[in-house]
């Protein structure tokens, strides 16, 4: 199964050490160092999963985090911020912007592989839940549809019937 990472970091190291890690997990990862780029490619492609690392001149992975949660099409995708910063308050500023989940450098490749694929999954099965909704509503819809034209139609075939007895 094909999943498609988005890395924003202005670290050419940092970009090297988190593909490395996830190409081993099978992903196809995409590193950005521009914000705009980044976002961009979101609205282009799409991604299953979006690591975001905290610490970048001008627009820091908190700003860029805010704008993501801001945008409707891109809301739901799920977000690692990889931060430096071991308060706890940093931490949870993290997660109340909108991040799925915080891993604190350095980055252990087995945790961020663990926490990828987990975040991947749970968002997999929250959308496979929304369209299951999805169908039962139109289901529902359609019923009653039919059942609204139903009943007319009962009426004309019995005034039929008895017309040609």
């Amino acid at each position: 199964e094909f999943r498609r990472v988005l890395f924003r970091s202005d670290s050419a190291t940092s970009c090297n050490k988190i593909s490395g890690c996830l190409l081993k997990e099978g992903y196809s990862v995409s590193c950005f160092q521009d914000p705009g780029d980044a976002l961009n490619a979101l609205y282009e492609k799409g991604a299953d999963l979006i690591i975001l690392d905290d610490i970048i001149p001008v627009l820091n992975g908190f700003k860029v985090l805010k704008k993501l949660k801001e945008k409707g099409e891109i809301r739901s995708i799920p977000v690692i911020f990889i931060s430096s910063l071991r308060e706890i308050k940093e931490k949870s500023r993290a997660i109340s912007l909108g991040a799925d989940d915080c891993i604190v450098r350095p980055v252990n490749e087995h945790e961020l592989r663990a926490r990828s694929r987990s975040l991947i999954r749970i968002n997999a099965l929250k959308n496979e839940i929304l369209n299951r909704e999805r169908l039962v509503s139109i289901g529902r819809l359609a019923g009653g549809v039919a059942h609204e034209i139903n009943n007319p139609l009962t009426g004309v075939i019995a005034k039929i019937g008895r017309a040609h007895v």
